[in-house]
């Protein structure tokens, strides 16, 4: 299993652009074999920031996500709600 967590930084427009953002990407990555889920939350020491969880099944999974066309498209929807770049980090289970 991989987990991806991506934390973004939006503007106050940017949160509530981001709750329709979410139910887009969960409809295009169901159409990924291998995606498991997408789980937003909100950090509670900082509104500002949105942690992203994406779950797959396998190294094969992620990478046909993160090579697809829709990924980078997905990505560019918010760029115009940054007020600093994303950052994103990728835990691999061990069992």
């Amino acid at each position: 299993m991989i987990i991806k967590h991506a934390q973004h930084f939006l503007t106050a427009e940017g949160k509530v652009f981001f709750k329709e953002w979410v139910k887009a990407l969960q409809r295009i990555t169901t159409k990924y074999p291998g995606f498991d889920a997408v789980w937003p939350m909100y950090s509670g020491e900082n509104l500002a920031e949105i942690h992203l969880f994406m779950i797959f099944a396998d190294e094969t999974a992620y990478q046909r996500w993160v090579s697809g066309e829709e990924h980078t498209r997905v990505l560019d929807e918010l760029s115009v709600y940054r007020i600093k770049p994303w950052q994103a980090k990728t835990y691999v289970s061990i069992v």
